[in-house]
């Protein structure tokens, strides 16, 4: 059994341990964050995603029922 101090001593280590690895948690997160930020767009990808975005959204305002963009908007102002 292991006695208090060398307890202890594990503890610290394992705590010194946790503390590296959300730092280099962190910086691996800022690294990709940079990374993406400075690759150049996919532009088929992003010209697909906006026709899915105009494609969903004819088909939302045909269902729709409530009031208007507009009326929400004044609405909203009004409260």
């Amino acid at each position: 059994m292991p006695s208090e101090r060398a307890k202890t001593k594990n503890e610290l280590r394992d705590l010194g341990f946790r503390e590296r690895l959300d730092k280099l948690s962190h910086e691996i997160s800022q690294m990709k964050a940079a990374l993406v930020y400075h690759l150049p767009p996919d532009r088929k990808k992003a010209a697909l995603a906006w026709k899915d975005l105009q494609l969903a959204s004819k088909e939302v305002s045909a269902k729709w029922s409530g009031p208007s963009a507009l009326e929400e908007i004044r609405a909203q102002r009004d409260k």
